[in-house]
């Protein structure tokens, strides 16, 4: 709970990557958050009605479903759709950053990445 007694933002990070997660538990972990993260497609379906987290950082490149598949489910779903969703890729051509913000992300971070 921050000051004021209001719930910490909430967000979820979906990314098969271990060392990503890691990676973004140091660095956001002084940030008045809460951080959740799944490493697969259908966890972060779960977890995301579950916790109606504030953003989601998405990566693409996934087993099973994409991050692609991933936002399309997110936006065709009533109580999920206007969760703001940035991905989060080593994949930084140009037809996957168009095509991310065609299907509704907010916003296209490149791998590596550095938190500051």
């Amino acid at each position: 709970m921050t000051a004021s007694n209001e719930p910490l933002p909430k967000v979820l990070a979906i990314d098969d990557s271990e060392p990503i997660h890691r990676l973004l538990k140091v660095r956001l972990q002084y940030e008045p958050l809460e951080l959740h993260g799944a490493t697969d497609a259908e966890a972060g379906l779960r977890l995301a009605r579950e916790l109606m987290p504030d953003v989601i950082l998405l990566d693409i490149e996934m087993e099973g479903m994409d991050g692609f598949g991933v936002l399309q489910a997110l936006k065709a779903d009533v109580d999920l759709q206007d969760i703001p969703v940035i991905f989060i890729s080593a994949t930084a051509s140009m037809e996957d950053r168009v095509r991310a913000l065609d299907l509704g992300a907010s916003d296209f971070v490149e791998k590596p990445f550095e938190v500051v």
